[in-house]
């Protein structure tokens, strides 16, 4: 009997692995937080309104109350502001029920609302109509039966047994359960943010003991940006709302709405609730209105004043105010109030902001969580130097030129090393990889030397540097026409710098470097490698210039690109490399040593060098 073959399993790729790690942990997540909402909601009210009362429990400290006290009074403080505004709208909600059984509201309303339902009526009776078939014509009469059954009349009455009322204590189990609850968790609310406040420091510093010892600067950055964050956003929206409430009360007194006083509470409380809070506030005034005035105009009058000074609220007041404090897009804003609510309800559209901000925090702080800021954060999601390479591949040479245009205040060095490098290297890979053919290739290469012969040679005139070149550099392209655009881009910087590169070609360069070496003078030879490739052209060269010239530093410069294995800058030292540079800055600080006090170089008495070819 022959045994069956084993069923191979291809593994996942590493990407497609992490990415399925990824998701299944999101999901874990998200399963914990709608299952564990009993207890994670009142511990995130309570580190919300620890947040929010913390400024309140410092000025109290500083008044020589002790913590605890100080702690006790502002949550107190709190708790007694938002009873004494429940107990307000409680009683005005009170006296507006009883006002709208009036005969005179109910004439108004059923003046306005007639129309409507008339129109609803019609619109139901035509649908009737046209939905409605005439029933077919039977083709023979039925015939009558021979004895008729008993008459509607002689039927026996039903009997129905009715049970007893449960009457007020029957009914009290099940108006006490949803109280009970309430009540349990705004004590555990209550007492979680007087331990907080309490113990804020030493919780703080619990959790940066759960870190590594090499995190620890990390997690405190985390949170005490994330702290200040929402704080901020509490403070400033805290204050928004409250002048919004006011804006309200006036407005509706002067349009003469009863109980405006309620109204304006209830918009600064809705408020916190992002982008729904307001029109849940204007239901409740634009329906009184209906009921009070006899004309439309003063309803109208209603929804103009919510919407307008919300308006501007929104989108003048308080991006002043914020500016980018909470750091979350608007669109991420949107989704995140959806995510909340659809876990937690109304308390999760109230927690909606600080949660993201929260992990809008976590993404730029921790490089595994940045696809976090990505998807949430208010910056742009695509970096400057993948918008220059798109640009460069559709030929719209005039929009990478805008686009460099507008980061002319950064210093020509960052331009380089942020745009431009990124991009030549980009295509190169690309290349290399077979996703980009050799015309798109050249379509980047040109529109960077466009770039660099157009907009940032203007810029490169009126550029001064307080660095300056005081030993004799010579370079090389290790191969290929993205190595030579960048040394191109280090002679523009040197030349700034007031000193020349001398390039050579990469055969010459070992006997260059000899010669000049024997006249005594200070030299630094540098060596371009843009990744992908070249790396072991590169090492040969540097054994050849080793090998010649032992005293000479060499510099390989890797740019364009993040810092690859510590295996290859050990791989490049080992070839006689002094140094590897990732970045045009990074190359420029050791082509411009940090000058000495005693040293005053001479430039007069320097031998004259060979003027610099033209770029590429």
């Amino acid at each position: 009997m022959s045994r069956p073959k084993p069923v191979s399993v291809r593994p996942l790729p590493v990407a497609g692995e992490k990415t399925f790690y990824r998701l299944a942990v999101i999901f874990m997540i998200v399963g914990v937080l709608f299952w564990a909402q009993t207890v994670l909601l009142p511990l995130a009210l309570a580190v919300l309104f620890s947040f929010a009362l913390t400024p309140v429990a410092q000025w109290l400290e500083r008044l020589r109350i002790g913590r605890v006290l100080a702690a006790l009074l502002s949550t107190g403080a709190a708790i007694a502001l938002i009873a004494a505004v429940l107990w307000v709208a409680e009683r005005q909600t009170e006296r507006l029920a009883i006002d709208l059984r009036g005969e005179t509201y109910q004439k108004n309303l059923a003046a306005k609302l007639d129309p409507v339902l008339e129109l609803v009526r019609r619109l139901d009776h035509l649908a009737e109509t046209v939905n409605t078939e005439p029933a077919p014509k039977p083709a023979v009469e039925a015939p009558k039966p021979a004895v008729e059954g008993p008459k509607p009349t002689d039927l026996p009455t039903p009997v129905v047994i009715k049970q007893p009322g449960i009457g007020v204590l029957g009914w009290l189990p099940s108006l006490l359960r949803p109280l009970a609850e309430v009540a349990t968790t705004l004590l555990l609310v209550a007492v979680l943010t007087v331990f907080i406040l309490v113990q804020r420091e030493t919780t703080r510093d619990r959790l940066i003991g759960l870190a590594s010892r090499r995190q620890l600067a990390t997690t405190a950055r985390t949170l005490d940006d994330a702290a200040r964050r929402v704080g901020r956003f509490l403070l400033f929206q805290a204050g928004t709302n409250a002048a919004m409430g006011l804006i309200v009360t006036v407005g509706l007194s002067l349009i003469e709405v009863p109980y405006a006083a309620l109204w304006g509470l209830l918009t600064a409380a809705l408020r916190f609730l992002p982008y729904v809070g307001i029109w849940l506030a204007v239901l409740f005034p634009f329906g009184l209105a209906l009921a009070v005035f006899p004309s439309w105009w003063p309803a109208i009058l209603v929804l103009l004043l919510y919407g307008g000074f919300d308006l501007v609220m929104t989108n003048v007041v308080e991006p002043l105010l914020f500016g980018h404090g909470t750091g979350v897009s608007s669109l991420a804003l949107i989704l995140a109030a959806v995510f909340w609510a659809f876990l937690w309800g109304p308390i999760g559209l109230l927690l909606a902001v600080p949660m993201t901000t929260c992990l809008v925090v976590l993404g730029e702080h921790i490089p595994s969580l940045a696809f976090l800021r990505i998807l949430f954060g208010d910056v742009p999601a695509v970096d400057p130097a993948a918008l220059f390479f798109h640009r460069a591949l559709a030929q719209d040479y005039d929009g990478g030129a805008v686009l460099i245009s507008e980061h002319m205040e950064t210093p020509l060095a960052e331009i380089y090393d942020r745009m431009l490098l990124p991009a030549i290297t980009q295509a190169k890979a690309e290349r290399a990889s077979g996703t980009l053919d050799e015309a798109e290739e050249r379509r980047v290469y040109r529109a960077v030397l466009s770039v660099l012969a157009g907009v940032l040679a203007t810029r490169r005139t009126n550029e001064t540097t307080s660095e300056v070149v005081k030993q004799v550099v010579i370079g090389c392209a290790v191969r290929g026409v993205a190595d030579r655009i960048a040394l191109g881009m280090l002679h523009d910087l040197v030349t700034l710098a007031g000193g020349q590169l001398v390039v050579v070609p990469a055969t010459k360069l070992p006997a260059e470097v000899e010669s000049l070496a024997r006249k005594g003078e200070a030299i630094l030879v540098y060596i371009g490698a843009l990744a992908p490739g070249g790396m072991t052209q590169a090492a040969r060269i540097c054994e050849q210039v080793r090998v010649r010239s032992p005293k000479v530093k060499i510099v390989v410069g890797r740019w364009g690109t993040e810092s690859e294995s510590a295996a290859a800058e050990k791989f490049l030292r080992s070839a006689g490399a002094a140094l590897v540079t990732w970045t045009l800055t990074e190359t420029l600080r050791a082509v411009t040593p940090p000058e000495q006090p005693s040293a005053k170089p001479d430039r007069d008495s320097a031998p004259p060098l060979r003027p610099a070819p033209s770029r590429v």
